[in-house]
């Protein structure tokens, strides 16, 4: 059994469990890591700069992620966003999978290749610091 399987099924509720909240439950119960990210929604009303500010302090970009590591996309074709979601890599198989928190679909597996067939793209991997 993979340790993504625990998070599959949970539901997004709008203001009380999102993209964030999904990374957060991952970070504290896999690393033990008790992390400050914005909701969703608070990241949507968030200047660029702040949350590259917050981003910084819990994360640092990486080429190369590994399971557990950060996952931030955006909409396809949003290229100016810095990302507008963020998930949680996992590797399944030799293939890099995003464990994600999605509006409608609630926690879901998709692997990074195919992200564009559900309108998103990828921004950027990031390790934990």
């Amino acid at each position: 059994m993979h340790w993504s399987e625990a998070y599959l099924g949970r539901a997004w509720v709008a203001g009380v469990y999102d993209c964030a909240d999904l990374v957060r439950d991952v970070a504290r119960d896999r690393l033990g890591i008790e992390v400050a990210l914005p909701s969703e929604r608070e990241w949507r009303r968030m200047a660029p700069d702040r949350v590259v500010e917050l981003g910084a302090a819990w994360a640092r970009p990486t080429p190369t992620p590994r399971e557990h590591d950060v996952v931030l996309m955006r909409v396809l074709g949003a290229r100016r966003s810095l990302g507008s979601h963020i998930g949680v890599y996992a590797e399944v198989g030799r293939s890099g999978w995003v464990l994600q928190n999605l509006a409608g679909a609630g926690v879901t597996f998709t692997p990074v290749e195919r992200l564009a067939r559900i309108h998103l793209e990828l921004a950027g991997f990031y390790t934990w610091t």
